[in-house]
């Protein structure tokens, strides 16, 4: 939850985020981890922590690449 509030923060959004902060950690099933610190996340529950704090200011476009290198 800190992460999320902190990125809302940096959008210059309020407290009156927390609705939505509330809303993306439920849709990326995070919100049973909202008092768990980021480094007990496995892998993919950080991708979808990233996931969720890049919706949070509602993006016109959202760019997905991967950085493996892969084809």
């Amino acid at each position: 939850m800190e992460f999320l509030r902190f990125t809302a923060a940096l959008y210059g959004h309020g407290m009156g985020i927390q609705c939505k902060i509330r809303e993306s950690s439920e849709t990326f099933s995070l919100w049973d981890w909202a008092d768990e610190l980021i480094e007990s996340y496995s892998h993919g529950m950080k991708q979808r922590l990233l996931m969720a704090s890049t919706l949070l200011h509602d993006p016109e476009v959202l760019v997905i690449g991967r950085t493996d290198g892969g084809a």
